[in-house]
């Protein structure tokens, strides 16, 4: 059962987000090209109190940072929870997910969002020396949708259309070609178009360009919010046994930095408790961080709201916050369903062999990541901030 919206809230608007935001502008499907957040006051007092930060540059493949990535990353540096870590960290975007690996072994990221299909596909030829070390989503996160009306009621019904992505990549293609193989239907029918992550796609749906489209609950919400309407196809029982998207690191900035790997994770975990206790508060920090997504003077401040937070519900559900009680290992991973996922990848036929699962991933932060005080956070949660 979802948490109602709070019927009030603390309204954190001042007059400098308030001018930020008349010179940055309020579309929510407008692309962010290059996103950037870093608290600079918590970061001036943790410097105080730990000697020295170490600087840490954490990389959303995306390129609309909208706030269904907040609870990736953003939302524990608005919190003030990488700085207490001693960690001056900035949160950046990119293309997509098929960037993040150039981006981390090329120096320009020190950890990025990573799909683990990306990671065994590549390791078909060659394995790319990057490993997940936090778990993000313990669900595969991707939806197929269609228009209204639309003569498209179950996968097999995809046989020879038009398939659009936000962009191609080995992870949504391997998701609709298992969902096709397990139809009956031959997955090399339909043709791949990349539409984009903003409201292009939505349009090419409607306009029928594109027959069907691979994506995620986060950017349902923001096509509602923006007056679309869609159908999303019944979704496999077995998305819940496997990963999404996680942290990752190279082997050896994870070697050679394991406090910086353990901080990120305490953070995000103690993030990840505080919006399963306050999401209203999740949607004002992120208003804060970024101004140019918050209402402009004179917009309908309470719509706004409850379509920041439609999106942001999205990924709560896909976290399966609900599922989880406070004293979840957050972040877990585990060999068995690493497993499994190399298992979905042959079956999709991104690789053609049997993988080791183990080289995807380290779990040897897990305790450490979930080292904090739970009933210290619900505290800051019900506070608000």
């Amino acid at each position: 059962m979802k948490k109602a919206l709070a019927p009030s809230r603390t309204r954190s608007t001042t007059s400098a987000r308030r001018r930020a935001a008349v010179l940055g502008g309020s579309a929510l499907l407008l692309p962010v090209l290059l996103a950037a957040c870093g608290g600079e006051e918590e970061t001036a007092a943790a410097s105080e109190d730990c000697g020295s930060t170490e600087k840490v540059t954490i990389m959303m493949g995306t390129s609309d940072m909208d706030i269904s990535y907040a609870p990736y990353a953003s939302l524990a540096d608005e919190l003030g929870y990488f700085a207490e870590e001693c960690l001056d960290v900035t949160v950046t975007t990119t293309g997509g997910s098929t960037t993040t690996p150039q981006a981390v072994m090329g120096g320009v990221a020190d950890i990025a969002i990573q799909t683990p299909d990306s990671l065994i596909a590549a390791a078909e030829t060659d394995r790319l020396p990057i490993k997940i070390f936090y778990n993000l989503l313990p669900r595969s996160s991707y939806e197929i949708v269609t228009a209204p009306g639309s003569s498209i009621k179950s996968d097999a019904d995809l046989d020879g259309k038009v398939v659009g992505f936000p962009q191609v990549s080995d992870s949504n293609v391997g998701y609709l070609s298992t969902r096709m193989k397990e139809a009956g239907v031959d997955p090399a029918s339909v043709k791949q178009v990349s539409t984009g992550y903003g409201a292009t796609s939505a349009e090419s749906l409607k306009k029928g360009e594109i027959d069907a489209f691979v994506g995620w609950p986060g950017l349902w919400a923001s096509f509602e919010n923006a007056g679309y309407e869609i159908d999303v196809l019944p979704a496999p029982a077995w998305q819940n046994d496997f990963y999404g998207i996680g942290l990752g690191a190279t082997d050896e900035y994870i070697a050679e930095n394991p406090d910086v790997i353990e901080g990120v994770s305490r953070a995000v975990a103690r993030s990840t408790v505080f919006l399963k206790e306050n999401p209203d508060a999740a949607v004002e920090l992120f208003w804060e961080e970024y101004p140019q997504r918050a209402p402009l003077p004179g917009d309908d401040e309470d719509e706004a709201f409850e379509q920041t937070r439609k999106v942001l519900q999205a990924t709560i559900d896909t976290m399966r916050l609900e599922d989880f009680e406070l004293d979840n290992t957050w972040g877990a991973q585990s060999e068995e369903l690493w497993a499994g996922q190399v298992a979905y990848n042959l079956a999709a036929g991104l690789i053609s062999q049997e993988l080791d699962p183990t080289q995807f991933f380290t779990d040897e932060f897990n305790e450490a990541a979930n080292d904090f005080d739970r009933a210290e956070v619900v505290d800051q949660a019900k506070e608000g901030a």
